[in-house]
């Protein structure tokens, strides 16, 4: 099969550090690529990738060093634009066999226009929430004009149930992650030899720092975190850090590591005694929790959005309604079986197991996209004599 998968242009595929969808990109392209599929991923041209690579901008537009790049820019949308004209211009002129689609940043909804008018066979995964437009509130608008024509699989149910049935709903495909990247850990070594709380992420008030920070120091316990601020899109991230975060980064019980690479990310995760995931908003999936989980480390989680079908409670980690549980599930954290939350993304989250299911949609959109057979406009010779002696035996009686 002829694939073409369109990634977004602010970040190389895989990333450098952070970026989810980009690594579930990678991950479906590993295995598309091994089942000897031909792929062309048209991303940016720092990206490694073993399909055929095609671009617009030698690196992601937030990886550019000399470019700042913000919401309250004008001109944001403009280079993504480009990119996105440019790609969609590959998927009609390629001789591709299907176009799959990644939607994860504001700047994607442009792709609502461009896939609604697309002739070639397409699915679209968005890894957003719904709705979309919180600065201008057009929702309505891009509904009205797209959202019907538009053939959307989600990474939960819980993010599917946000959108509204205006959609095309396909059906949903959680993410993976590639498990040879991720090591278990069967015994964590804590920080210095002791035990530790761990939270990663992008550092925004609805994924819950400040809440990881206040259960470690009611429980006089150490939380290490990791992750990056978002500067750009949401100016309210900055004022949080500087508020809610940094006073309270001493060095000590509360330590900042920064962004976290691969190599980071597996000491980070798979040396703590529990990750902690106190959100306050419904996340599309999340996964950090998978990854921790990889780990052997067991995730805490408010009971919300995709974490819910990720974690299973009492198994692989707990989902709780209030900080009072939070504490409660943390102290019983040594209970769970590390062995066992391995043995779940193995078995429910792998590169290999995400694949088949998106082949299962390439399959599908294609026998769907076919043209309807044509009732027959001819009756056969027997039909036609016979019709013919009943309109003549209707005429000699009139």
């Amino acid at each position: 099969m002829k694939i073409l998968q369109l990634a977004p242009p602010w970040l190389s595929v895989p990333p450098i550090d952070y970026g989810g969808t980009e690594w579930v990109i990678a991950n479906l392209i590993d295995e598309l690529c091994k089942d000897g599929h031909d792929v062309t991923l048209f991303a940016t041209g720092n990206s490694q990738t073993p399909a055929k690579l095609k671009y617009v901008y030698d690196t992601g537009l937030m990886e550019q060093n000399d470019q700042y790049w913000s919401l309250m820019q004008p001109a944001l949308a403009l280079p993504a634009l480009v990119h996105y004209d440019q790609a969609f211009k590959e998927a009609e002129k390629g001789g591709y066999d299907i176009v799959h689609a990644h939607l994860s940043a504001g700047t994607d909804l442009m792709k609502l226009k461009f896939l609604s008018e697309l002739k070639v066979p397409y699915i679209a995964t968005t890894h957003m929430v719904f709705p979309f437009d919180k600065w201008s509130n057009k929702d309505e608008e891009y509904i009205k004009y797209y959202a019907h024509n538009i053939r959307l699989v989600f990474i939960s149910q819980a993010q599917s149930e946000l959108y509204p049935s205006d959609f095309n709903k396909l059906g949903v495909v959680h993410n993976s992650i590639n498990l040879d990247l991720l090591k278990f850990q069967k015994t964590p070594k804590g920080f210095r030899g002791e035990p530790y709380l761990t939270w990663l992420g992008k550092i925004m008030p609805w994924k819950g720092l400040d809440v990881a920070i206040e259960m470690a120091k009611k429980l006089d316990m150490r939380l290490v975190f990791a992750g990056v601020l978002d500067e750009t899109n949401h100016p309210e991230s900055i004022i949080y850090f500087k508020e809610k975060i940094e006073p309270h980064i001493d060095g000590d019980q509360i330590q900042y590591i920064g962004a976290a690479n691969m190599s980071t990310k597996n000491d980070l995760l798979g040396n703590a005694t529990a990750f902690l995931n106190p959100i306050s908003w419904s996340e599309p999936f999340g996964m950090v929790a998978i990854e921790a989980m990889s780990t052997g480390t067991p995730v805490i989680s408010f009971d919300k959005g995709g974490p819910t079908e990720i974690i299973e409670h009492n198994k692989t980690g707990y989902l709780v309604k209030s900080k009072a549980e939070m504490m409660d599930a943390i102290l019983r954290a040594g209970n769970i079986d590390r062995v066992l939350c391995r043995k779940a993304v193995e078995a429910r989250f792998s590169s290999r197991i995400m694949a088949k299911k998106y082949l299962a949609m390439y399959h599908r959109t294609l026998v769907e996209s076919r043209p309807k057979t044509l009732p027959r406009k001819t009756s056969s010779k027997i039909e036609q004599k016979t019709l013919l002696l009943q309109l003549d035996k209707q005429k000699r009686k009139s």
